[in-house]
């Protein structure tokens, strides 16, 4: 049997190599295990909490998530270091009515969300709008706008007929060559955008659909 060496003996050098040797596997996976914990109390450290949920439909990702919502979300009395927006732009169909009779996956993922009440706002482009719309999933806007507001905004009202029922009811705004989706790269040829059915913050998508048609 080989003899074990004198640790105390050693050189500093050699005890470095020995235990290097010896226990790297061990120290390998301390060291995982020490920046793994790191970056989840890091993750939750600085988590905000979301002021809005939003599900942009076929739009283009942008490099700084939160920067087109600071404004906003100054103006309506939320600190930035607290709260934030939550944008999804991932979701994609085919750019005419009924594809997504053709993506199953992405259509459940969708369903999911809305079902889930995880949304407050929803836009899509003309071509596929209607296709969620019109199953219910987007609100009314007379439950959310008084009258004179929507008369005020009629020419940008888009106006839904529910497939089950044949009822039909405004269900969301044109925003097509809107300055600030423009600017900030989401869309090239205009979108709806709608409240969805389970939001749990009616009047702050409110709030936001008006910042937009006052942009």
């Amino acid at each position: 049997m080989e003899a074990k060496p004198d640790f105390k003996a050693m050189s500093t050098s050699k005890k470095l190599g020995y235990v290097w040797d010896y226990y790297r596997f061990h120290i390998l996976g301390i060291i995982i295990l020490v920046i793994t914990a790191g970056s989840i109390i890091h993750h939750y450290a600085t988590l905000k909490e979301s002021a809005l949920d939003m599900l942009f439909l076929n739009a283009h990702s942008i490099d700084d998530e939160q920067a087109p919502y600071k404004d906003f979300l100054a103006a309506q009395g939320f600190d930035l270091d607290d709260y934030e927006v939550r944008t999804t732009t991932t979701l994609s169909f085919a750019l005419e009515e009924g594809s997504y009779q053709r993506d199953y996956t992405s259509t459940m993922t969708l369903s999911a969300l809305f079902a889930a009440g995880d949304l407050d706002i929803f836009t899509a482009p003309h071509q596929i709008y209607n296709d969620f719309a019109s199953v219910g999933y987007v609100a009314d806007l007379r439950t959310i706008f008084t009258d004179e507001e929507l008369e005020a905004y009629g020419g940008k009202i888009i106006y839904t007929t529910l497939t089950e029922t044949g009822f039909e009811f405004p269900s969301g705004i044109n925003l097509d060559g809107n300055h600030w989706f423009i600017d900030n790269g989401y869309y090239e040829d205009g979108c709806y955008l709608a409240i969805a059915a389970n939001t749990d913050n009616p009047e702050l998508a409110k709030e936001f659909i008006l910042y937009l048609l006052n942009d």
